[in-house]
């Protein structure tokens, strides 16, 4: 049970029994505070009252669109989290909200790992997280507009693997729940901690030529996949689901949704199509999955179209499968397998969070 308080103490450093350690981002809405306590490191939201009362956003549903206050909006998004316990799945912990007070604090456990990836606009791509980068030395260049070669930092395939599996663990809970998240994408998955510094983890591509790749450069030989997974359970690295701004609960079995809302990189054509009956929301959320396991393994997204939304939708809505990227290292047949299924135009045919979990590569 969520626990909600009615009463703030709120200073410069302090607010309740929490330690505010600093300014870590800020949202559309809020700013994200990074705070600590006896029980651990934790994630402060604050928004304003006012704002929240002031602010309207959309919401979409078989009766058409309509205006709520962002403060009913952020009530929903509470509501879900606070069903949701699953290892993957961010957990909510406490929300502070004291009428007097024009700030409403939603306490979230602490993820210190950072996002999965970072995008880097200079590259066009996600790249892992420049903190994390920084440890694998020479063998990485950040990226410039400069650089002709356009690398970025991405994920070897067992470690791509062994968050995916996570993702789908996470995915499957919340679809039992009947909550579609509507907004997967590397900015919305949060670390547990950082990745380990070890250079054999990551590979460097270079983008320049996009869909050939240069293949990988200057990273260590792999360590064997048993010894990897050890490196990986003794660091504790868990990757979870966050930002449900977008989620919805939907009525179960089909839990149909009615926008596009979300990210349109990794949002479906289906979605782009629209229907006055709606469609449904699970395979979305997989297409989603989809997107992220290929930027895991290439950096750049599966569809992309630089500041031209349009061509964007159109290269998704069209006929064409993915193009899988050629030259670059080495992949296996059944992650390539899962690719084309996750990202499969037709919804029907893209497996669910229990079908991946059930696939050769995972298995």
């Amino acid at each position: 049970m969520v626990r909600r308080v009615k009463e703030v103490a709120a200073s410069a450093d302090r607010l309740n029994q929490y330690q505010l350690l600093g300014e870590a981002g800020r949202g559309s809405f809020c700013r994200v505070l990074l705070a600590s306590s006896s029980e651990g490191s934790h994630a402060v939201k604050s928004f304003s009252r006012t704002e929240l009362q002031r602010s309207h956003v959309a919401r979409f549903d078989a009766e058409g669109v309509r205006t709520v206050p962002l403060g009913v909006s952020l009530e929903e998004e509470l509501r879900i989290l606070s069903k949701l316990s699953h290892p993957h799945v961010i957990s909510l912990q406490e929300v502070i909200d004291d009428p007097r007070h024009d700030s409403i604090y939603v306490i979230l456990e602490g993820l210190p790992g950072g996002q999965l990836m970072d995008w880097k606009r200079e590259c066009c791509a996600y790249s892992v997280a420049s903190a994390a980068a920084g440890s694998w030395g020479s063998a990485v260049q950040d990226c410039d507009s400069r650089d002709s070669q356009r690398e970025v930092l991405v994920f070897q395939e067992i470690l791509a693997r062994y968050f995916c599996r996570q993702l789908a663990e996470g995915i499957e809970h919340m679809h039992r729940q009947s909550v579609i998240h509507k907004d997967l994408k590397p900015d919305n998955l949060v670390l547990s901690r950082p990745i380990p510094a070890d250079r054999r983890c990551v590979r460097v591509l270079g983008l320049a030529a996009w869909p050939q790749l240069s293949g990988s450069r200057g990273c260590s030989e792999e360590l064997p996949g048993a010894e990897l997974l050890q490196l990986l359970r003794e660091h504790a690295l868990q990757v979870k689901i966050a930002d449900f701004n977008s989620a919805e609960e939907c009525a179960p079995p089909r839990c149909l949704i009615y926008d596009a809302q979300g990210t349109q990189h990794f949002t479906p054509p289906e979605c782009f199509l629209g229907s006055d009956l709606g469609v449904p929301g699970k395979p979305r959320d997989m297409w989603s999955l989809g997107c992220v396991l290929f930027v895991l393994l290439f950096g750049h997204c599966p569809f992309w179209a630089e500041e031209n939304n349009l061509l964007l939708q159109l290269n998704i809505l069209s006929d064409k499968q993915v193009e899988m990227p050629t030259g670059g290292p080495e992949l296996s047949a059944a992650v390539l397998q899962l690719l084309q299924s996750l990202l499969s135009k037709d919804a029907a045919k893209r497996p669910s969070a229990e079908g991946v979990l059930q696939s050769s590569w995972l298995k």
